[in-house]
C-alpha cells in the first residue's frame, strides 16, 4: 500500500495574530493600577498592606508616605509635649501664685503691725514731749525756789513781823542773818482748807549759799538738842511748845513725794529722810548708803 502523506495542520501566517488576541489588553495586564487618591494618614495603619496590594510603587510614593507619617507623629508628639508642658506650667504657676499670696498676706500683716508701731511711737513721742515740757516747767519752778526756805508750824498772829521771826529762828540755830539777807518773806495759802496747821512761811534769801547755811544750821541744832529741838518757845511764843520745821521750799509735786517718803520711812524703819536741792533722800541707818526717791513707784517697790 502506498504511504498516506499527512498534511500538517495549517498555521497562521507569520506576523498575523489570532483574531481573539488583543494587544492593548495584554499590555494593560502588566501595568499596576494606582489608586486615584492616596489614603488619609488617619488610616496609615493599613498603608503597608495597601502599598503591597498595589505594587509597584515609586520612590516618590514612599517618600511622601514616610513624610506624612513623620509629620503626623511629630504633630502628635508636639501636641502631647504642649499638653504636658501646660499641665506642669499651670501646676507650678498655681503653686507660685499661692506662695505670692502668702507673701502678700504676710507683708500686709507686717505693714499693719508697722503702722501700729509707728502710731504707738508717735504717741510715745508726743507723751515724751509733754513730759519734757512739764519737767522743764517743774525744773524752772524748782529753780525759782532755790533761794527759798520754808518754815512750818509757826503760830500766826495778827501783827506778826515775818522778817523778825525768820531772823530770830536763824539766831537760835546759830546762823547769822540780817534784814538785808531776806529778799522776800510771806505766808502761803493752804492747799487743804480743812488743815488746822498754821500757814507756812516762805523766806527768799539773797543767795543759795546762805539758804544752805541756814538749813544746815537748823539740822545741826536739832541733832545737838534732841530733847529740845527747835520749837515755838525759841522764838518767844508763850504757851505749849510747838515744833518748828525748816526745810527747802519744794514744788507741790516734790512736797507730796517728800510726805510720802516720810510715811514710807516709818513703815520700813528708815532713820533719815531729807531733801537737798529739790531731791529727796532716805537712809535706813547711819551705816547704810542713802537712796534717792525718784517717784511714788520707787517708794512702792521699796522694801
Amino acid at each position: 500500500m502506498g504511504k498516506t502523506q499527512r498534511t500538517p495542520p495549517s498555521s497562521p501566517k507569520q506576523g498575523i495574530e489570532p483574531a481573539d488576541h488583543n494587544p492593548i489588553e495584554q499590555q494593560q495586564s502588566y501595568v499596576t493600577n494606582r489608586p486615584n487618591k492616596r489614603q488619609a494618614l488617619s488610616n496609615h495603619g493599613n498603608i503597608i498592606s495597601t502599598v503591597f496590594a498595589n505594587l509597584p510603587v515609586t520612590q516618590q510614593d514612599v517618600r511622601e508616605i514616610v513624610t506624612d507619617i513623620v509629620q503626623t507623629q511629630m504633630a502628635f508628639f508636639l501636641t502631647q509635649m504642649n499638653e504636658n508642658f501646660s499641665k506642669t506650667f499651670n501646676k507650678e504657676l498655681s503653686s507660685l501664685k499661692n506662695e505670692i499670696e502668702n507673701v502678700r498676706s504676710s507683708m500686709d500683716f507686717m505693714n499693719e503691725k508697722f503702722e501700729d508701731a509707728m502710731r504707738g511711737q508717735a504717741t510715745l513721742v508726743k507723751e515724751m514731749e509733754e513730759i519734757k515740757t512739764q519737767n522743764e516747767i517743774l525744773k524752772g519752778t524748782q529753780n525759782s525756789r532755790m533761794n527759798n526756805v520754808e518754815v512750818q508750824c509757826v503760830l500766826e498772829s495778827k501783827n506778826e513781823n515775818l522778817n523778825t521771826i525768820i531772823i530770830q529762828i536763824a539766831k537760835t540755830v546759830g546762823c547769822s542773818l540780817t534784814e538785808e539777807n531776806i529778799t522776800h518773806c510771806t505766808r502761803v495759802a493752804k492747799n487743804d482748807k480743812t488743815n488746822t496747821r498754821p500757814r507756812a512761811i516762805i523766806a527768799q534769801l539773797s543767795s543759795i549759799r546762805l539758804r544752805d547755811t541756814f538749813l544746815a544750821a537748823a539740822i545741826t541744832f536739832n541733832k545737838l538738842n534732841k530733847e529740845n529741838k527747835l520749837n515755838s518757845s525759841h522764838i518767844g511764843i508763850a504757851g505749849e511748845k510747838k515744833p518748828i520745821y525748816i526745810m527747802e521750799h519744794l514744788s507741790p509735786a516734790n512736797k507730796s513725794l517728800h510726805a510720802a517718803a516720810r510715811i514710807k520711812s516709818k513703815e520700813l524703819g528708815y532713820k533719815y529722810v531729807w531733801t537737798r536741792n529739790g531731791r529727796i533722800f532716805m537712809r535706813k541707818s547711819d551705816n547704810t548708803p542713802y537712796i534717792v526717791v525718784k517717784d511714788t513707784d520707787f517708794l512702792n517697790k521699796l522694801q
